[in-house]
């Protein structure tokens, strides 16, 4: 796919690679993989096709128009920062999802505490890559109450409050 106007500056591109009976019909779909924002104004696709006697053949499709996207897919950054997010839903019940980040490969420890101070559970004691985590925290065994989750990662420390409603 090309696009940009007359100094043809590619945008994407995408291939597809099949053995198909001539005999038949054959419906394909090839993924594109676009580089900019927004919605190009026109492309070329171009088929090239070689024959079982080795003879090539290409054809060019035009005049295509582009309506929404189908799908959207995020590709997101190392975060910049460590970051320890509020749990939710809050209150819960029995389930909550704990979100944290990290912006580079650490030693993380996630854990539970009630309000004695006393740990409760450990969920993730291990050495991460950089990233976003989502952790889903089941509180099926405890009692309704105040509960504090800390994340200990590289030289950052931070605790939040949560509340267990049966």
């Amino acid at each position: 796919m090309w696009s940009g106007g007359a100094q043809g500056t590619l945008m994407g591109s995408g291939v597809f690679i099949s053995t198909i009976d001539p005999g038949n019909w054959t419906q394909f779909s090839a993924p594109i993989t676009y580089s900019q924002t927004g919605t190009p104004d026109w492309c070329n696709i171009i088929f090239t096709v070689l024959t079982k006697g080795n003879i090539l053949t290409t054809a060019v499709v035009d005049d295509l128009s582009f309506g929404s996207a189908s799908s959207v897919e995020q590709i997101e950054e190392n975060p910049k920062r460590y970051n320890l997010s509020q749990n939710y839903p809050n209150p819960f019940n029995p389930t909550t999802n704990i979100e944290y980040s990290i912006p580079e490969q650490s030693y993380v420890e996630l854990k539970i505490y009630d309000v004695l101070g006393n740990e409760v559970a450990s969920l993730v004691n291990t050495t991460q890559e950089a990233g976003k985590y989502d952790i889903k925290f089941d509180a099926s065994g405890l009692s309704s109450g105040l509960y504090i989750y800390k994340l200990n990662a590289g030289n950052f420390t931070s605790s939040r409050k949560m509340m267990l409603l049966k």
